[in-house]
């Protein structure tokens, strides 16, 4: 599996080569910086997960709440902004609240126009322009949502996975209004891979739990792809 770099953003296949080379169990959760400790640095781009340092891209200010992914092995920790950026942060300046409800997590538009720009793009036909898909599915538009969800049947691998990320940023672009729009007027077939995606926790990343994090944060689109079908 080759690992991706990104100046502004995480890739999932980083993870997801953590997960197979330390063979721990990693856990999402709310944190905040310790108290002895001023703004922190956070860190972009690595070129591996032992990397103990990056180019920094944001700072974490005295008790602002993020999303930590918990390596216990590991001296650096994935971290999600509510600003949308993400990167990574030495575990020892981390302090994780107890019994916090994760919070809505944030993606930028730009990360995720760029992210369309790597493997899922050379997975599918050359006269399926998958970038510009993403840009209009980013706008609710439900021909280009239904062209975005059906592309994924080309990819495999790398570009499957790169894909799920995609998927996971397009669907908070969008937002719970339109994106339950677009499920109620699509058909059968595009609402079944609609919920698979949805409620798959290899999309959902660093989500654990995608289902119960739907209904929170995406209500209408929860109530439409659980609904019960009609006699």
């Amino acid at each position: 599996m080759s690992l991706r770099t990104r100046t502004v953003s995480i890739s999932a296949l980083v993870f997801t080569w953590l997960y197979l080379v330390h063979e721990v169990a990693a856990a999402e959760l709310v944190a905040v910086i310790n108290k002895n400790v001023g703004d922190q640095e956070i860190w972009g781009v690595l070129t591996s997960p032992m990397d103990l340092h990056g180019p920094v891209i944001a700072k974490v200010k005295a008790g602002e709440r993020f999303i930590a992914v918990a390596f216990p092995t590991d001296e650096l920790w994935p971290v999600y902004l509510q600003s949308g950026v993400r990167g990574w942060m030495p575990r020892e300046k981390i302090r994780p609240l107890s019994n916090a409800r994760l919070p809505k997590l944030a993606f930028r538009r730009e990360d995720v126009l760029q992210w369309a720009t790597g493997e899922p793009a050379e997975a599918v036909h050359q006269n399926v322009d998958y970038g510009r898909i993403v840009e209009q599915a980013i706008t609710g538009d439900p021909k280009a949502l239904t062209e975005f969800f059906d592309s994924g049947r080309f990819m495999d691998g790398a570009a499957a996975e790169a894909h799920d990320e995609v998927t996971w940023g397009v669907f908070h672009l969008v937002g719970d209004e339109k994106f339950s729009r677009f499920v109620r007027d699509a058909s059968t077939r595009t609402q079944k891979i609609v919920k698979d995606y949805l409620t798959n926790p290899g999309v959902s990343y660093p989500i654990s739990k995608p289902i119960p994090y739907v209904r929170r944060y995406f209500p209408k689109t929860y109530r439409l792809i659980f609904r019960k079908p009609q006699q």
